[in-house]
Protein backbone atom coordinates (compact mmCIF):
# COMPACT_ATOMS: atom_id res chain seq x y z
CA UNK A 1 0.00 0.00 0.00
CA UNK A 2 1.23 3.46 -0.88
CA UNK A 3 -0.78 6.41 0.43
CA UNK A 4 -0.46 10.16 0.71
CA UNK A 5 -2.79 12.57 2.53
CA UNK A 6 -3.17 16.03 0.98
CA UNK A 7 -1.55 18.63 3.28
CA UNK A 8 -4.81 20.61 3.69
CA UNK A 9 -6.26 17.84 5.86
CA UNK A 10 -5.49 17.74 9.60
CA UNK A 11 -3.03 15.42 11.31
CA UNK A 12 -4.33 11.85 11.21
CA UNK A 13 -4.19 9.78 14.40
CA UNK A 14 -3.85 6.52 12.48
CA UNK A 15 -4.13 4.84 9.09
CA UNK A 16 -5.08 1.19 8.93
CA UNK A 17 -7.96 -1.24 8.99
CA UNK A 18 -10.26 -2.62 11.64
CA UNK A 19 -11.47 -6.20 11.54
CA UNK A 20 -14.48 -7.29 13.57
CA UNK A 21 -13.92 -10.98 14.24
CA UNK A 22 -15.99 -13.67 15.89
CA UNK A 23 -16.06 -13.21 19.69
CA UNK A 24 -14.06 -16.42 20.32
CA UNK A 25 -10.86 -14.92 18.86
CA UNK A 26 -8.95 -14.44 22.11
CA UNK A 27 -5.53 -16.16 22.05
CA UNK A 28 -2.81 -13.81 20.88
CA UNK A 29 0.86 -14.20 19.97
CA UNK A 30 2.99 -11.48 18.45
CA UNK A 31 6.51 -10.38 17.70
CA UNK A 32 6.92 -6.68 18.40
CA UNK A 33 7.23 -4.32 21.35
CA UNK A 34 5.68 -5.76 24.50
CA UNK A 35 4.69 -7.18 26.88
CA UNK A 36 3.12 -3.84 27.83
CA UNK A 37 1.27 -1.50 25.50
CA UNK A 38 3.65 0.41 23.25
CA UNK A 39 3.45 3.33 20.85
CA UNK A 40 5.98 5.08 18.63
CA UNK A 41 6.48 7.69 21.39
CA UNK A 42 5.75 5.50 24.43
CA UNK A 43 7.67 2.26 24.55
CA UNK A 44 10.56 2.65 27.00
CA UNK A 45 9.04 0.12 29.42
CA UNK A 46 8.65 -2.38 26.56
CA UNK A 47 11.17 -4.37 24.58
CA UNK A 48 11.17 -6.12 21.23
CA UNK A 49 10.43 -9.84 21.48
CA UNK A 50 7.88 -12.62 21.03
CA UNK A 51 4.92 -12.53 23.42
CA UNK A 52 1.73 -14.46 24.23
CA UNK A 53 -1.38 -12.87 25.64
CA UNK A 54 -5.16 -12.84 25.37
CA UNK A 55 -7.54 -10.17 24.20
CA UNK A 56 -8.89 -9.96 27.76
CA UNK A 57 -5.41 -9.24 29.14
CA UNK A 58 -4.76 -6.50 26.58
CA UNK A 59 -7.27 -4.11 28.15
CA UNK A 60 -5.67 -1.25 30.10
CA UNK A 61 -7.78 -0.08 33.03
CA UNK A 62 -7.78 3.70 32.55
CA UNK A 63 -10.09 6.13 34.35
CA UNK A 64 -11.28 7.51 31.00
CA UNK A 65 -11.64 4.83 28.32
CA UNK A 66 -9.46 5.71 25.34
CA UNK A 67 -6.99 4.25 22.88
CA UNK A 68 -5.16 1.49 24.73
CA UNK A 69 -3.31 -1.78 24.37
CA UNK A 70 -1.53 -1.08 21.09
CA UNK A 71 1.75 -2.79 20.22
CA UNK A 72 4.24 -0.84 18.11
CA UNK A 73 6.75 -2.35 15.66
CA UNK A 74 4.88 -5.64 15.26
CA UNK A 75 6.23 -7.78 12.43
CA UNK A 76 4.06 -10.83 13.10
CA UNK A 77 0.88 -11.57 15.00
CA UNK A 78 -1.49 -14.47 15.34
CA UNK A 79 -4.97 -14.29 16.82
CA UNK A 80 -6.78 -17.59 17.19
CA UNK A 81 -10.23 -18.78 18.13
CA UNK A 82 -11.21 -21.74 20.29
CA UNK A 83 -13.05 -23.01 17.18
CA UNK A 84 -9.68 -23.56 15.47
CA UNK A 85 -9.75 -20.53 13.16
CA UNK A 86 -6.74 -18.23 13.05
CA UNK A 87 -5.70 -14.92 11.54
CA UNK A 88 -2.00 -14.23 10.94
CA UNK A 89 -0.59 -10.85 10.00
CA UNK A 90 2.97 -10.22 8.84
CA UNK A 91 4.68 -6.93 8.05
CA UNK A 92 8.40 -6.64 7.32
CA UNK A 93 8.28 -2.89 8.09
CA UNK A 94 6.26 -3.31 11.30
CA UNK A 95 2.74 -2.21 12.19
CA UNK A 96 0.90 -1.25 15.35
CA UNK A 97 -2.00 -3.46 16.39
CA UNK A 98 -4.68 -3.47 19.03
CA UNK A 99 -6.96 -6.40 19.95
CA UNK A 100 -9.90 -5.47 22.15
CA UNK A 101 -13.26 -6.70 23.37
CA UNK A 102 -14.47 -3.08 23.14
CA UNK A 103 -15.19 -1.17 19.95
CA UNK A 104 -13.58 2.20 19.26
CA UNK A 105 -17.06 3.74 19.33
CA UNK A 106 -17.75 2.28 22.80
CA UNK A 107 -14.46 3.64 24.14
CA UNK A 108 -15.30 7.09 22.75
CA UNK A 109 -18.89 7.08 24.06
CA UNK A 110 -18.28 6.22 27.70
CA UNK A 111 -16.68 8.41 30.36
CA UNK A 112 -15.68 5.65 32.82
CA UNK A 113 -14.33 2.13 32.40
CA UNK A 114 -17.07 0.55 34.54
CA UNK A 115 -19.65 1.77 31.98
CA UNK A 116 -18.09 -0.15 29.08
CA UNK A 117 -20.15 -2.84 27.34
CA UNK A 118 -18.35 -5.57 25.44
CA UNK A 119 -18.68 -5.69 21.68
CA UNK A 120 -20.27 -8.77 20.12
CA UNK A 121 -16.97 -9.07 18.22
CA UNK A 122 -13.26 -9.20 18.87
CA UNK A 123 -11.99 -5.91 17.45
CA UNK A 124 -8.60 -6.15 15.73
CA UNK A 125 -7.06 -2.89 14.55
CA UNK A 126 -4.05 -3.06 12.23
CA UNK A 127 -2.37 0.31 11.76
CA UNK A 128 0.16 0.76 8.98
CA UNK A 129 0.92 4.14 10.59
CA UNK A 130 -0.05 5.69 13.90
CA UNK A 131 0.62 9.09 15.45
CA UNK A 132 2.14 9.00 18.93
CA UNK A 133 -0.22 9.38 21.86
CA UNK A 134 1.59 12.27 23.55
CA UNK A 135 -0.02 15.67 23.08
CA UNK A 136 0.08 19.14 24.49
CA UNK A 137 -3.25 18.71 26.32
CA UNK A 138 -1.26 18.52 29.57
CA UNK A 139 2.34 18.71 28.40
CA UNK A 140 4.57 19.61 25.47
CA UNK A 141 3.44 19.35 21.85
CA UNK A 142 4.05 15.99 20.18
CA UNK A 143 7.47 15.89 18.53
CA UNK A 144 7.38 15.93 14.73
CA UNK A 145 9.11 12.54 14.45
CA UNK A 146 6.13 10.92 16.22
CA UNK A 147 3.46 12.43 13.95
CA UNK A 148 1.88 10.59 11.06
CA UNK A 149 1.85 13.25 8.38
CA UNK A 150 -0.01 11.20 5.79
CA UNK A 151 2.71 9.60 3.64
CA UNK A 152 3.75 6.01 3.87
CA UNK A 153 4.58 2.90 1.96
CA UNK A 154 3.80 -0.23 3.91
CA UNK A 155 3.38 -3.91 3.36
CA UNK A 156 1.01 -6.01 5.43
CA UNK A 157 -0.13 -9.56 4.69
CA UNK A 158 -3.26 -10.97 6.31
CA UNK A 159 -3.95 -14.71 6.20
CA UNK A 160 -7.04 -16.49 7.54
CA UNK A 161 -6.97 -20.22 8.21
CA UNK A 162 -9.01 -22.92 9.90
Amino acid sequence: IDAEKPPIYPLLPRFGIRLMLKKGFNDLEYKGYGPYESYIDKRQASYYGKFSSTVDKEYQDYIKPQEHGSHYGTRWLSLSCSCGAKIEVTSPSGISFNASKYSVEELERKAHDFELEESPYTNLILDAEMTGIGSNSCGPELLEKYRYEGKFSACMRIKFSK
